[in-house]
């Protein structure tokens, strides 16, 4: 793949849709912990009315959300939007992606008086001129990582009715 400007409009709008879905998730799981709130407030008239049925009904409607959207991110799939299906191209990319082509991208602007651009960089690139194939690997490799329980349930308990079922653990905290 070569890196020019289509390329990188591309990214860019993957980015911004990819963005734009884990914030959904963030908003996503501060609505649940503010229903939970709710819910221990008001637990004597929940259990009164039957209501744990509807609270069940949020809950697992929250974890097949949230798991789903990071399933979603962590999947390389050629037809996708995908954080790691970005992140992977950047990595195929990294010989190409120079401090001097990030700059056309993002121009300096002295009148905010921080060069941001820099330290930015930084965070992919072992000597601040070229990308890093290498540390955009590991940041794909820590990601796997941490969601490979979640993928996993997704896979076996929700996109499918896995025969052998789900013998991990996920957490809220994994979501």
């Amino acid at each position: 793949m070569k890196l020019g400007k289509k390329e990188w409009a591309r990214w860019a709008e993957w980015i911004e849709r990819v963005k734009s879905d884990l914030q959904a998730t963030v908003n996503d799981r501060a609505v649940f912990h503010g229903f939970g709130d709710v819910v221990r407030a008001n637990e004597e008239w929940i259990r009164a009315h039957h209501g744990g049925y509807f609270c069940d009904f949020v809950a697992r409607s929250y974890v097949a959300r949230s798991a789903i959207g990071v399933r979603r991110h962590v999947k390389r799939d050629d037809d996708s939007v995908s954080l790691v299906q970005i992140l992977s191209q950047m990595k195929d990319c990294a010989p190409q992606l120079t401090f001097d082509f990030y700059l056309q991208q993002f121009p300096r602007n002295d009148a905010d008086g921080f060069f941001w651009q820099k330290p930015t960089f930084k965070l992919v690139s072992e000597n601040g001129v070229v990308a890093s194939g290498q540390i955009i690997a590991s940041d794909i490799e820590k990601l796997k990582l941490l969601t490979v329980q979640v993928e996993t349930f997704v896979d076996k308990e929700l996109a499918h009715l896995d025969r052998k079922g789900f013998d991990g653990r996920v957490t809220f905290n994994d979501l």
